[in-house]
């Protein structure tokens, strides 16, 4: 996926994957990239994650990189596993103060009875992807790739 400056995306409200902190676990923390859709327009940066130390839940980071690489807007994420299904919030802050948030779900049935940190232990070997919202008018797609 292509990564469109934050200049050329029809909103600055975009996407910006990704929700509000847990607490702090010792455990693994993964890594890697991702891309998500606007429209017709894409964009794209890194992601952390770590599990939660004591439930079916994870956390970590994630940044909006411009097309030379740069860090342009950073965030939280949370998600949690409710019944056999996958889900979390994002949470963002840009410039001037602006606060953006919003939701996203994993697509497919890829949860089953895996804990919630195997969905970014799944993207060692393959694309995860699922869809996301804004708190305002914006959804669109997104996928992630962990990074070896």
């Amino acid at each position: 996926m292509g990564i469109q400056h934050l200049e050329d995306l029809p909103s600055r409200r975009t996407l910006l994957l990704v929700l509000a902190a847990c607490p702090t676990a010792k455990a693994q923390r993964l890594r890697g990239r991702w891309g998500a859709t606007v429209g017709e327009h894409e964009m794209g940066g890194t992601w952390t994650a770590q599990p939660h130390a004591e439930t079916d839940a994870a956390y970590g980071t994630w940044s909006l990189l411009d097309r030379a690489g740069r860090r342009r807007v950073s965030g939280t994420w949370s998600a949690r596993k409710v019944k056999e299904k996958w889900e979390g919030r994002w949470q963002a802050e840009v410039e001037g103060g602006r606060k953006h948030a919003g939701s996203w779900t994993v697509r497919g049935d890829k949860p089953g009875p895996l804990p919630l940190i195997d969905l970014f232990r799944l993207a060692l070997g393959q694309i995860v992807s699922g869809t996301w919202q804004s708190d305002g008018r914006l959804s669109g797609s997104w996928s992630i790739r962990a990074d070896r």
